[in-house]
Order: structure tokens, then sequence, then C-alpha cells
């Protein structure tokens, strides 16, 4: 008997060497595969173990039942393999497109940002239609009854699952609509934050300032106002605040706007805009308006912002009210007034350079003076000014800084508690060849021109040290434009505080 004839004669035979060699070999190869893809960390090694441990068993059970003990197709026990081995299919073939199409993608694509509501859709939709072809030629079931039992049973479940369903469709509809996608920075209420994820029943926000999660349920969701912060472009930041009664409004807007500009961020087109909203109990009201580069921009924009205005407040003799009331049960004391001269000269007495003046000099030079407070990061003095102020270092560390042949800012020297600022507009009548910038908080004494030049003629030796101190930076300055910008040697305040210099010049 020749082998073709002995295979018509015992089929199983040809089967079973099959089942016995290929097998194994099937195995051993899924097995290399899901190792290397392990040792790389790839997602595609859960649909292949699937496909090892599940898929290939019942396929050889389902091949050895039929092929080689002879059941026929209609028996139970192979209708009961066949039918798990055709969901244990269908199972692998979602997982393989889940993970080519969408675990994989680039982070940048639109299939990374594929709401995970409809991919658990897309799914349950295969894994039905998978199970109705199961049960219409497997099982031979007559479909059309079955669709009109779960026609009558879907009244009662949806009776049931109000708010469950409610999501459902809510999520649905938010899929079609297209307010946000995954990644958008939203608000929702008073929830605000970044979409992280969206289910078949909530979706998640998370919101960094606070490092929470907000789980909020799609039908919460579809009836609230959503506010999308992502769009690219320019963000507009509205900041509410009030002044006195006292404060000419124009003087407010004008303050406001300058302290606006000058924050780092802030974006000159269009320029920072104040407008006047209306008068409040206590203060008039207004709303700052600037623009940053995007969203993600204002919050540290609007913090430098405010911590600006106190400083540019007290310097230009801006209240910012609140509301007091104040109850008095025994008798006060005479108030007494402390001026503005009456500080500057308490403030400059305790200056050791100026201790040697006599007191009338200092009384003089007090009349014509004043305390201002500057922020750190804040310019004093840009290159180029001609306003001819002496300022005296009551507090905190200034930067004085000068760009190269390059345009790079390059450090000239630092200055602290009893340093001039201003000494070349002052005694030469020039602009200022250099940058000065607050390192830290700063507190000085503003003297005017009138009153540094009255102290300069009663005091030759201040007038001879001021000279010297002048001729020592004009060499600095000199020796810093003639530097590489690979030179620049500041430390790390330094180097903050730079671009909000250049950007300022």
């Amino acid at each position: 008997m020749s082998v073709s004839e002995f295979l018509a004669v015992n089929p199983w035979f040809a089967w079973s060497l099959g089942l016995i060699l290929g097998y194994p070999l099937i195995v051993v190869v899924l097995s290399e595969i899901l190792d290397r893809l392990e040792r790389r960390g790839r997602p595609l090694g859960g649909p292949v173990r699937h496909l090892r441990n599940t898929t290939l068993p019942l396929l050889a059970l389902l091949v050895f039942l039929q092929q080689m003990v002879g059941l026929p197709p209609h028996d139970t026990v192979v209708k009961v393999i066949y039918t798990f081995t055709l969901i244990s299919v269908l199972f692998a073939l979602v997982s393989f497109a889940n993970v080519l199409f969408f675990a994989e993608a680039d982070a940048t694509s639109w299939r990374a940002r594929v709401p995970k509501l409809l991919l658990d859709l897309s799914r349950a939709f295969f894994v039905f239609v998978g199970l109705g072809l199961v049960l219409a030629f497997v099982w031979q079931e007559d479909l059309k009854g079955l669709f009109a039992a779960l026609g009558i049973g879907s009244l009662v479940i949806g009776l049931a699952l109000q708010d469950t369903l409610g999501n459902l469709f809510s999520g649905i509809a938010l899929l079609f609509e297209k307010p946000f996608t995954i990644g958008d920075t939203i608000r929702v209420g008073n929830n605000e934050g970044k979409v992280v994820e969206m289910t078949w029943r909530t979706t998640r926000i998370h919101s960094k300032g606070t490092n929470s999660i907000f789980v909020i349920p799609n039908l919460t969701l579809g009836k609230e106002s959503i506010v999308n912060l992502t769009p690219p472009g320019n963000h507009t930041v509205l900041v509410p605040i009030s002044f006195s009664y006292d404060d000419p409004p124009n003087l407010v807007k004008q303050v406001m706007g300058e302290t606006a500009a000058a924050v780092p961020g802030v974006l000159t087109a269009p320029p920072p805009a104040v407008t006047t909203t209306g008068y409040g109990d206590s203060a008039i009201n207004y709303q700052v308006a600037f623009t940053v580069a995007n969203y993600s921009a204002q919050g540290e924009a609007r913090n430098e912002f405010f911590s600006r205005v106190w400083y540019a407040a007290r310097r230009h003799g801006l209240n910012i009210p609140f509301p007091i009331r104040t109850v008095y049960s025994y008798p006060m004391a005479p108030v007494t007034t402390v001026t503005e001269a009456d500080r500057a000269y308490q403030e400059l007495a305790a200056i050791p350079t100026l201790q040697v003046l006599p007191e009338a000099d200092l009384r003089e030079l007090s009349a014509g003076s004043s305390v201002r407070h500057f922020a750190r990061n804040e310019l004093v003095v840009s290159e180029g000014d001609r306003s001819a102020m002496l300022y005296l270092i009551l507090a905190g560390e200034a930067l004085l800084t000068t760009p190269d042949e390059r345009g790079v800012e390059q450090e000239v020297v630092r200055l602290s508690r009893g340093d001039f600022i201003g000494i070349r507009q002052v005694m030469l009548g020039q602009p200022s060849s250099t940058t000065a910038c607050a390192l830290t908080d700063l507190v000085l004494v503003a003297i005017s021109s009138d009153a540094a030049h009255r102290l300069l003629d009663h005091s030759p030796r201040l007038a001879r040290d001021l000279g010297e101190i002048q001729e020592a930076r004009r060499k600095a300055t000199l020796q810093a434009k003639r530097s590489a910008p690979d030179n620049f040697q500041a430390d790390g305040i330094a180097k903050q505080i730079r671009p909000a210099i250049i950007e300022k010049i």
C-alpha cells in the first residue's frame, strides 16, 4: 500500500502528525517572540501570550476532537470548544488591533489622543457581532427571536440603569461633539485640569495645582459649561484689582500698565490694558488685561504680576484698601505722622557713608528724597536712562549689567547696602551705560537731582569718592562689553534674571 493510499484510508494520521510536530514548533516560536517582546517592554507581549496560552491550545483540542477522535460538527462538545475557540480568536484579533493601532502610537499622533471610551465601545461592538455570528453559525440560533427578547428586556434595563446609560450616552455625545480631547486643559464648574482619561461612565481630569484627579460623571459633564483652555495661540489673563478713592484713576492705570508690561512672559503686542470696572464700597475697581504666549504661562505671569503690584504701589504712593472696622474702648494717644522726609532721614542717618555729614545736610538731603521698594527681578534703571536720580541701597542686592559686542548681557558689578545707583547721570549728566536690576527685594532711597547736587557741593569728600566709584564702574563696563558670551560667570540668580533684563531692554 502506497503512502497516498494509506493517508486516504487513515486521514487522521496526517492530522496527528501535523499536530505532534506543528504544535510544539509553534509554541517554541511564540515563546521566543514573547521573550523578546517582554525584554523590550513592548505591549504586544500581552496578545502574543494569549495566543500561545489560550487560542493555540483550543485550536489543537478542536483538531484533535474532530480529525482524530472523529466527533461530528454537531456534537455538543465540539460546539462548546468551537465557541470558546472563536471567542478566543476574536479577543486576540481585537487585542492585536488595539496594540498595533493605539497602544504603540506616537504620542503626537491622532491615534494616541483617541478617548478610551471610543476604544471600549469599539471592542464591545466587535465582541457583540462575534457572539452573534457564533450563535448563528455554530449553534444555529434564530437571531430574530433574540433581538425581540432584547428589545423587551431593554425597557426594564433602561429603567433600572437610567444614570448609568445616561453617562454612557453623554460620553458618546461628547465623543462626537469633541469639545475637548485627551490632553486638553478644561474648566468645568470650579474644577480645572488636564483631561487624562474618558471612560464609558466618567471623565478624569488631573489638577496640576493640587495634584488631584477629578472624576466627573459624563452625565454631569454634559450638563455643565465646558471651557477648553488648550487651543493654541496667545492667552489673555484678566486680573481684578482695587485701589483707594484717593488715588487718581489715570495714575493707577499708568502704573498697573507699566507693571504688567515689565512682567517676564507678558507679550508687548497687544500691550497690557487697564480699565475701570466700577466703584465699590471702599475702593475703585479695575481690571488688568495682559497677554501671554499660551495658557500654561498664565499662572507664573499672574503670580509675578501680583507680587510686583505691592512694590509698584509703594513706589508711587498708591493704596490698596481693604474693609476694616476698628472699635476703641480707651482714649487714644495723639497719632504722630511720620512723613516721607522723616523716614528718608532715618534711613540715611543709618548709612555709615553718610554719618560724617552734619545733621542739617542730612535733613536737607532727606527733604528731596523718598523710600522706594523694588521686587526681585524688577528693573531700577535701564541702559540709556537719562533720569538724573541718585539711588542709595538700604536693603537687598542689585546687579549692574551691560550688553557685550554680541548683545548678551554681562555682569559689571553687584551692589548691596550703602552702594549708589545712578552716579553717571547725576555727576556727568550722561545717560546710564548699564542696567540696574534687583537681585533680591530691594529698598532704596531715591534722591532727587537737586538734593544730590547740594549734597556733593557740601561734601567734596563724598563727591571724590563717588567719582572714583564711577571711574571703576566705567572700566568694569568696558571690560564687560569686550567679554564673550561664554565668559558670563554670574550665578543662578543672575542667569535667571538675564532674560527679564534683555526683554525689558
